[in-house]
């Protein structure tokens, strides 16, 4: 009985312990979203139709914007590529081709044809193609960051 009595103690001992302890949770400490914004190197819209062919592309300190071959360079605004690189870190980029665009306008000519890119850790995801103005709506926050890049000069 004595032995039981002892193996209780010790047992109600060690589950106590371990009551105590914290569990790790992961927070968005500065070390991942560092981690996270160095892992994405590229994001890259793309809207073309017959006559219209314009791209903006979004790199850590540089915005390319080129219509119908004319190329425009400048510095991305403070803030703007962490706004990016915040919400491209929502989505699943291997899902990116997944997508399924709400509309198909541009099958007849009525929207332009647009694709976006991302390229993180030397690997670059490709979505469907969907009408401009109208993505899937896994990419509506993201294309509405960017897609007005287009119109600023």
């Amino acid at each position: 009985m004595k032995k039981i009595n002892l193996y209780l103690v010790i047992m109600i001992g060690i589950s106590s312990l371990n009551c105590n302890a914290k569990p790790e949770t992961p927070t968005m400490d500065n070390t991942n979203y560092t981690s996270k914004q160095s892992s994405i190197q590229e994001v890259y819209l793309e809207e073309k139709t017959r006559g219209t062919n314009r791209a903006i592309t979004f790199a850590p300190n540089e915005k390319t914007v080129t219509l119908n071959g004319v190329t425009t360079k400048t510095k991305v605004l403070p803030g703007e590529w962490d706004a990016i690189v915040k919400t491209v870190g929502k989505l699943n980029l291997s899902n990116l081709p997944k997508f399924e665009a709400p509309t198909n306008k541009r099958y007849s000519d009525g929207a332009l044809i647009s694709i976006l890119k991302i390229t993180s850790n030397g690997k670059t995801y490709s979505s469907a193609d969907f009408d401009s103005g109208n993505p899937p709506a896994e990419l509506k926050d993201l294309y509405n960051s960017i897609a007005p890049g287009f119109r600023k000069k």
